[in-house]
């Protein structure tokens, strides 16, 4: 084998370890668009719309928003909220009643505190049946505070509809 023809498959091969640099970097290229379009980032630094930034820094959780434009955070599962309900000392659970779909007798409403999660228990309702999730003020009347259908989480303050000063 001669210099030249040595020197031709050294060029050769460096254009093609130049393509195959040029599509990995079109990948990549096209991964981070996908993540931006589809996946969730935390934004620390920026308050989710609706809420003043000292609101979200008085909740004391971490906002998440979809990139995807004109959308707001994506709503809480209710087994989020309820968690959050039965965990937070500020939060009086038996202030908050859960209405779920009951198969064949339409909505019905439970204590929060009543709610059965293990699934081996006969009472069980599973989580994607709870359709909202109300608190009882002082005064007797109902306010809601999570709703599937209408997207309201003023526990949280995702799915858009929030509310400034979180859970009383």
């Amino acid at each position: 084998m001669s210099v030249n023809e040595i020197r031709a498959l050294a060029q050769a091969h460096l254009q093609e370890i130049e393509k195959e640099k040029a599509a990995e970097a079109q990948q990549q290229a096209k991964t981070e668009q996908d993540l931006q379009k589809y996946a969730k980032i935390r934004t620390k630094d920026r308050p989710r719309s609706g809420r003043t930034e000292e609101a979200a820094a008085a909740s004391g959780v971490e906002t998440f928003e979809e990139v995807v434009e004109g959308k707001g955070p994506k709503l809480r599962s209710a087994g989020d909220i309820l968690d959050r309900l039965r965990w937070d000392p500020s939060i009086d659970l038996t202030n908050y009643t859960v209405s779920y779909l009951e198969r064949f007798e339409g909505i019905k409403e439970i204590p929060a505190s009543s709610w059965i999660r293990e699934s081996t228990d006969e009472d069980f309702i599973p989580m994607h049946r709870i359709r909202n999730i109300k608190r009882t003020q002082a005064d007797g009347q109902q306010e809601l505070v999570w709703d599937r259908d209408s997207k309201i989480d003023l526990i949280f303050g995702s799915g858009g509809k929030v509310k400034e000063n979180g859970p009383q």
